[in-house]
């Protein structure tokens, strides 16, 4: 079980789940649930897209009380991150997780090749500890941009130009997501959508047009009225550079103070 993994090895002794999020790195990283007096567990991983969202999502959801609050953390650019192709070999860690049949027509390894593999250290990932500097921040947010364009088919950030198979991408993505939703509808999950934050650095880098087209208009056409969004993506109180060890990902301590906002927000506080 790779270091990610870390934290599903006692996720079985956990029962009546009162909170969980689902989502990618920015989920991964920016959700602490230390401190938090309840039942609370990180779903999320790095590069997971909402199909594997799902999949857990039903997967665990025995381990859930009835109204437990699922927040789905939902990145810009995460309806363009379908499938990517960088990230099919990472995807043979869900065979610990899911069953093989939900993995195989994602991941680029078989269940059989898998089963024989030396899976290496187990060591737990360590949070974020230390907030870049000036200049990391800005060089880190110029590759996160430029490894997004090449990784998603992204044209350009600043007048929306995507290529046509990231279109598609979109349409499977958004479907996922309304799986997700009709899923926490039928078991009487409370679904929560938060918009993470970003470093203002790297937040400047995406346009408003993409943010529209590829992102809030996908999301305000699937999430339906009763669900609560958190859009934290322009929050003046996270925007500061100082408080991100990647561009994307907040450092452990202002990630506690960011699952404190949201489990106040919530009205679990």
């Amino acid at each position: 079980m790779c270091g990610e993994l870390y934290k599903f090895k006692s996720i079985n002794q956990i029962n009546d789940l009162e909170l969980v999020n689902l989502g990618t790195g920015m989920g991964y990283y920016d959700f602490c649930y230390s401190g938090i007096p309840l039942n609370a567990f990180n779903f999320s991983l790095p590069q997971q897209n909402l199909y594997f969202d799902f999949q857990l999502l039903k997967r665990y959801s025995y381990l859930f009380k009835k109204n437990c609050t699922v927040c789905i953390v939902l990145p810009y650019c995460i309806f363009c991150a379908d499938r990517l192709e960088e990230a099919l070999q990472r995807y043979e860690r869900y065979y610990d997780l899911l069953p093989p049949e939900a993995v195989e027509p994602y991941c680029s390894v078989s269940y059989e090749s898998w089963a024989v593999k030396d899976k290496g250290k187990t060591d737990k990932m360590d949070p974020l500890k230390y907030a870049l500097s000036y200049e990391e921040m800005r060089y880190q947010s110029e590759e996160a941009i430029e490894n997004w364009k090449r990784q998603l088919h992204i044209i350009s950030f600043d007048t929306g130009e995507i290529y046509p198979s990231t279109k598609r991408e979109i349409q499977k993505s958004q479907y996922w997501l309304s799986n997700i939703l009709g899923y926490c509808e039928e078991k009487h999950f409370i679904p929560v959508v938060v918009v993470p934050p970003m470093s203002q650095t790297l937040l400047d880098k995406i346009g408003m047009k993409f943010r529209k087209l590829y992102f809030y208009d996908i999301l305000y056409s699937t999430v339906p009225e009763y669900a609560k969004i958190l859009d934290y993506s322009n929050d003046s109180q996270f925007c500061d550079p100082r408080l991100y060890g990647w561009p994307g990902f907040l450092t452990e301590q202002a990630a506690k103070k960011f699952t404190r906002d949201i489990f106040e927000k919530v009205g679990m506080g």
